[in-house]
């Protein structure tokens, strides 16, 4: 089907004798409400710019290796990946119980329905700020007298609404 949202599960039923797998759009908005509730006070920008890094370069060392193998990553692997950004142990079990109850235990899932490998995005109710996922290093979050914000390195070749302008030193 062209349109993922329309799958026809009763086809693939009567055909395949098989539930369909569940839809990337879906597979996407699910592993980021596990990531969001399980990691809690941990969901750091941070956390999950690795999380984010780290799938990518999965994507990337895959399609430089050119495998025909499609790439998926486990129940397993993205265990490791939240371990190597940090996170603490006890968000890392819960993560995986989500996981498996959503996708079941050995399900394997590919990086690309997980993370946008094309852009950073960060959104606010008021703002939305879209990055080169090569260069998410240039925001950064810090809180300044009390009150939180998203910082954004911006040293050259700024414009606004197409108008390039000068940001002054203070």
């Amino acid at each position: 089907s062209k349109d993922t949202a329309d799958s026809h599960p009763e086809l693939v039923d009567a055909l395949f004798r098989t539930q369909p797998p569940m839809p990337a759009a879906v597979q996407k908005e699910t592993f980021q409400t596990i990531l969001g509730d399980t990691l809690a006070e941990e969901c750091s920008y941070e956390a999950v710019q690795s999380v984010h890094d780290s799938l990518r370069s999965r994507i990337e060392a895959h399609k430089e290796s050119r495998s025909p193998e499609p790439l998926t990553v486990s129940r397993e692997d993205l265990r490791d990946v939240l371990r190597d950004s940090g996170v603490s142990e006890d968000h890392v079990s819960f993560f995986e119980q989500r996981y498996e109850a959503a996708f079941g235990p050995d399900t394997g899932l590919s990086p690309k329905n997980l993370v946008d490998d094309r852009q950073f995005e960060i959104k606010t109710p008021d703002v939305t700020i879209k990055v080169n996922p090569d260069r998410s290093d240039l925001i950064e979050t810090r809180v300044i007298n009390g009150t939180r914000y998203i910082l954004i390195c911006a040293d050259e070749g700024v414009e606004v609404n197409g108008v390039p302008i000068r940001i002054d030193r203070a």
